[in-house]
């Protein structure tokens, strides 16, 4: 086999390996010996040898029904005696999602599973409580909570729910929803076990049912717990706690004793009429040979069976079948003796790949197989999809194995990085045909790996200068963007370190990077930008906005104090092409930003836009009373300073009928009742409110008449507010 093999790939695919059977073959009794035996491996001491070990860890944890309580073990002695300093730190996603991955991002199925992993990397010290709030608050949205004390989340954590800052009860409370929830069947199930307490709750996922379960006697071997009117045909759908998917969705009473090696149940069964349709698969996944000879006894064929010896990395099972597969048979012969497709020896190879099961790829490589640059694409772009670099290093190792090209749109080497598999990236890199250069829409592979916040991913390709660290999207938006919508600290960083980054590109609306995070992103992020020093404060995009401009826009004041508190250099009043200040803009909207931007220094409380407007005009014409009240009582601000229309501030809040600005401003020291005719304004509009208001002014003169030579009380309908106009006219 390894004639023309490339020796360095082939020796490091044997490495991975060797870890790959310690990992599956993990228990309780063989835990310490495993951890010591993978402690000794030299690979795992460093970057790339932790990331293969979890992702591994990850892909053993999906496949096979495995105690969660020794993956966080591993993970915390990963974590003392192998990782290099720091690398935790970056492999902490990839543990939550070692958590979450086999279930999907609803969790709907297993979700106790996941919790109980994550609450064993707790207790491992792997992960603090905040590292995975956002993360559980994210996908338990969904939850059902009354009390804290029967909710799902309180029952796992208990008293640790108190440690979360802020409260995660509290957050997820908010986003609760009793009705149609697809969860409340499984709550109530697990509120009947929570008087019992977390300890009932372990032995509840051990046994994996109550005891007035068929499934019981099949945990316990005992066929006795089985009534006489024990239906034998009965399916049980892939529950929470049954092995996941193997070969059918709802697997039968038979099926499941020979996944659990429940001996004295299969025979019972067989006894009772069993059908034995597909028993040998489950009882290969379960890797239980006396049940594999009790089915043999009765006639059944294990040929079918390969393809679940390679996912479930069952490998003396795998090679045993191996061996007794008649390749060479015709092809209607073999079906009939499999009642399957026809297999050929290169067809497992492929199979064993993209289960990701190296062990078995290298002893079908020893027996026959002769993948090829066409058929080893497929098996390629699926270990670069799922970060599977043991197989794609030994691919990498045979002789003609290419790169792929695209495939449904993407390449191998684009949803490396997408995925943030820095691994499968590197491997593919070193493959013949590997394009960089490649864009998936109009994004480049550093594009996809700062969106999704792949830091090591990043900061590879731009060490290697894989891609221009510049490139720009179809909206010239560079990488930098991206980190930035994704508030990737980390990955900003790795931008900024770079001396060839562009800070001060702009994208297709003349945004820069600091305009986008002023925009939309948190404080934290514009606060480090800014820091950065390497940002244009003042920049403008082409509507002629600074960053100021967007921070003064946004509903909290928190982005407006980090822009002005870490720079002094901003320009306060600088003038957009409507020419409105970043003053203009916070007055106008529903933003608490006006509180701090009106007490900027040097700020110009009167300035006009092109429509001949002060922010206290567009306040008003907006119906903003906060602002407002901040704008009024600024020493030197013009209260009744005429717009090109010739209207004052007040003039515009009274034609608009808006009766709380109105309130704040003839309450105001300075204020003309009757410059712009704001009581004409009102009647005008039929504000009777407004009118009222009006007419309690000082000086107030209810007899200016209007461009149509009336009097308000000659246009106005309401017959409250004719009420107090004559009054004002008999005080008089």
């Amino acid at each position: 086999m390894e004639s023309g093999f490339s020796k360095e790939a082939l020796e490091e695919a044997y490495k991975l390996a060797e870890l790959q059977r310690l990992l599956s073959s993990m228990n309780e009794e063989n835990f310490n010996s495993t951890v010591e035996n993978i402690m000794k491996l030299p690979y795992i001491k460093t970057i790339d040898g932790v990331y293969f070990f979890v992702h591994e860890l990850m892909d053993v944890f999906e496949i096979r029904s495995t105690n969660q309580r020794l993956h966080a073990r591993l993970f915390g002695e990963l974590n003392k005696n192998a990782a290099p300093d720091n690398a935790l730190e970056h492999l902490k996603p990839i543990i939550l999602k070692a958590a979450f991955r086999p279930y999907g991002k609803a969790l709907l199925h297993r979700k106790e599973e996941a919790l109980c992993f994550i609450r064993n990397c707790l207790m491992a010290k792997v992960l603090t409580i905040n590292e995975i709030a956002e993360k559980i608050c994210n996908i338990l949205s969904d939850c059902i909570f009354e009390t804290a004390e029967n909710s799902l989340l309180y029952f796992f954590f208990g008293a640790e729910l108190e440690a979360f800052d802020p409260p995660l009860f509290t957050l997820l409370s908010q986003k609760t929803n009793r009705h149609n929830n697809p969860l409340e069947e499984f709550i109530d199930t697990l509120d009947l076990l929570c008087a019992d307490g977390w300890e009932k709750m372990h032995d509840f996922t051990d046994v994996g049912c109550t005891k007035d379960s068929p499934f019981y006697a099949i945990h316990r071997d005992d066929p006795s717990l089985w009534g006489p009117d024990l239906n034998i045909n009965q399916k049980f759908p892939n529950l929470f706690f049954q092995p996941r998917f193997i070969y059918e969705r709802t697997p039968n009473l038979i099926q499941l004793a020979c996944f659990y090696g429940a001996i004295n149940c299969v025979k019972e069964l067989i006894k009772r009429g069993a059908s034995l349709k597909n028993t040998e698969k489950y009882a290969v996944a379960g890797a239980n040979p006396e049940v594999l000879q009790i089915l043999k006894d009765k006639g059944l064929s294990l040929l079918r069976s390969i393809k679940i010896a390679a996912r479930f990395r069952r490998y003396e099972l795998f090679e045993q079948i191996y061996k007794q597969t008649p390749f060479g048979v015709a092809d209607q012969e073999y079906e009939a003796l499999s009642n399957d497709e026809a297999l050929t020896i290169d067809g497992i190879f492929n199979k064993c790949a993209r289960t990701n099961n190296v062990v078995s790829m290298l002893f079908v490589l020893k027996n026959g197989a002769t993948p090829t640059k066409w058929n080893a694409s497929g098996m390629i772009m699926i270990a670069a999809d799922e970060g599977h670099v043991g197989v794609l290093k030994l691919l990498a190792s045979i002789p003609g194995i290419e790169a792929p090209g695209i495939s449904k749109g993407t390449t191998a080497l684009f949803q490396a990085a997408e995925n943030g598999h820095l691994g499968s990236l590197k491997v593919i890199m070193g493959m013949k045909g590997a394009d960089c250069s490649f864009r998936k829409g109009s994004r480049t592979i550093l594009h996809a790996a700062a969106l999704n916040g792949h830091q090591d991913v990043v900061q590879y390709i731009i060490d290697n200068n894989c891609v221009d660290i510049n490139s720009v999207d179809a909206s010239k938006r560079t990488p930098l963007y991206f980190a930035i919508d994704g508030c990737y600290i980390n990955v900003i960083r790795a931008f900024l370190n770079s001396p060839n980054c562009d800070t001060n590109h702009k994208d297709v609306d003349g945004l820069t990077a600091l305009h986008s995070a002023c925009k939309s992103a948190p404080s934290s992020i514009v606060r480090f930008l800014v820091l950065s020093g390497k940002f244009d404060i003042n920049a403008k995009d082409k509507q002629g906005n600074t960053p100021f401009h967007y921070a003064a826009s946004r509903e909290t004041m928190a982005i407006a104090e980090s822009l002005s508190q870490n720079s002094n250099q901003i320009d306060y009043n600088s003038k957009n092409k409507q020419g409105n200040t970043p003053l203009h803009l916070a007055a106008q909207t529903l933003s608490r930003a006006i509180t701090f931007v009106v007490s900027c220094p040097g700020i110009d409380y009167n300035a006009v836009n092109k429509d001949g407007m002060t922010p206290l005009h567009l306040a008003c014409k907006r119906n903003r009373p906060e602002s407002v009240q901040s704008l009024v009582q600024q020493q030197g601000i013009e209260l009744n300073k005429h717009d090109a229309q010739n209207k004052t501030a007040l003039a515009i809040a009274s034609k608009m009928g808006f009766i709380d600005v109105v309130k704040i401003l003839v309450k105001t020291p300075g204020i003309d009742p009757n410059d712009g005719n704001p009581l004409y304004e009102a009647a005008v509009g039929q504000w009777p409110d407004v009118v009222i208001a009006l007419t309690s002014c000082k000086g107030i003169d209810v007899e200016q008449k209007g461009p149509d030579g009336n009097t308000a009380l000659e246009v106005v309908n309401s017959n409250e507010a004719k009420i107090a106009i004559r009054e004002v006219m008999n005080r008089k």
